[in-house]
């Protein structure tokens, strides 16, 4: 199927999922070349056009995610020493970690599958670590947002992402993907809050292009390396020749390869995307499994509507949450289930705004929250 040209908006009346929305449509441009690289006002034409591409209603998306880490075994022994006889040693989560990378090789693998429409996302996402594994889900639409693991879950309001549901950070993760995967990472950087724009470009003697975008002072440069396929303009690599003085430790440069046609988009698009660090070690990889249309039978309202033990999620087993913490204005409760007893109670006091960046992660969350209620739980239990 051929990308189609109709322009499709998301209408969750959210600046920031609105925002979200308009970066994603980044990834499935794919326009011709119409000028020769060397040619700046073309470059600009084309920066210009990345920025304002709509994306397809109905994409659904499978990839893979690497992430590497150098543990080493003696690094894990001098850990074990340290907490040894020390129960509430504050770096034994750190000593079980590192065990599990050792298990791994210094691999953390993530499965990934996408869901995105005009109505809404989901990103699934299944976890293997060592012999630890997990999943969490994350939907959001006009009317609901929910994250589901394992053990907890939490429904809250599609236009609230706060400490107790940070939504905004898996939608980013998915336009990044679709982007590097679809036109190289071009949108992206056409439209990162750091505002880049277009400095310089030229084609190479062997048919290849260079490009240079910066911020508006100047301070931050990035380079981007690029070929072309008949009349597709593809990306390489991008990476940040100058920081401005910022440190960067992580996200020196993107590797994009092994491009082919997908028959979804009717134009080449890479299949792997590779970042290193500034020791050009590499960090994590990302491996394009399917891009399609979303099937019928995996709907988004089937996928995107609450589970409960009626209407069980369409993509994973039948299973009911032990900690099910329901943040939506009015109702605000934390339920809890705990051999074969179950209890509702009021939801703990909001978090303090300074600490909503720190917490990430949902898991973080959770267990804060479980840890309060089931404690108040059980002294309830106990003075009955």
């Amino acid at each position: 199927m051929g990308l189609g040209r109709t322009p499709c908006s998301l209408r969750f009346g959210t600046p920031t999922l609105t925002a979200i929305a308009m970066a994603l449509a980044l990834a499935f441009c794919s326009t011709a070349i119409a000028q020769p690289s060397g040619d700046l006002d073309w470059f600009k034409r084309r920066w210009d056009l990345a920025a304002s591409w709509e994306i397809p209603d109905n994409t659904y998306v499978e990839y893979t995610v690497e992430t590497f880490y150098e543990v080493s075994e003696a690094e894990v022994r001098q850990i074990a020493r340290e907490i040894e006889g020390h129960p509430q040693h504050p770096r034994r989560q750190e000593y079980a970690r590192k065990q599990l990378l050792l298990e791994s090789g210094g691999v953390v693998r993530e499965d990934v599958r996408g869901w995105w429409t005009d109505r809404g996302w989901r990103l699934s996402r299944d976890i293997r670590e060592g012999s630890d594994s997990g999943f969490t889900d994350t939907v959001v639409t006009a009317r609901t947002a929910w994250r589901r693991t394992p053990d907890a879950m939490v429904l809250a309001d599609p236009t609230e992402s706060n400490a107790r549901f940070d939504h905004w950070r898996d939608g980013v993760a998915l336009r990044e993907a679709l982007v590097g995967f679809s036109i190289g990472g071009l949108g992206y950087e056409a439209t990162t809050p750091i505002r880049y724009r277009p400095a310089g470009a030229e084609r190479n003697a062997d048919g290849g292009w260079i490009a240079t975008i910066q911020d508006e002072e100047g301070a931050r440069v990035k380079e981007i390396h690029g070929s072309t396929e008949g009349e597709y303009l593809l990306v390489d690599q991008i990476e940040l020749v100058k920081s401005g003085g910022m440190p960067v430790i992580i996200d020196k440069r993107r590797r994009f390869s092994e491009w082919y046609d997908e028959e979804y988009l009717g134009r080449p698009v890479a299949h792997i995307v590779e970042v290193f660090d500034d020791q050009g070690t590499l960090r994590s990889r990302q491996t394009l499994r399917t891009l399609r249309q979303i099937d019928k039978s995996q709907a988004f309202g089937l996928v995107a509507a609450i589970p409960d033990e009626e209407h069980p999620d369409p993509i994973r087993d039948a299973m009911s949450p032990s900690v099910v913490t329901d943040a939506r204005a009015g109702r605000e409760t934390v339920t809890i289930e705990h051999e074969g007893a179950r209890e509702v109670m009021p939801l703990p006091g909001a978090i303090p705004q300074q600490s909503r960046r720190a917490l990430r992660y949902v898991g973080w969350t959770l267990l804060a929250v479980g840890v309060m209620v089931v404690v108040a739980w059980r002294i309830r239990r106990t003075a009955r």
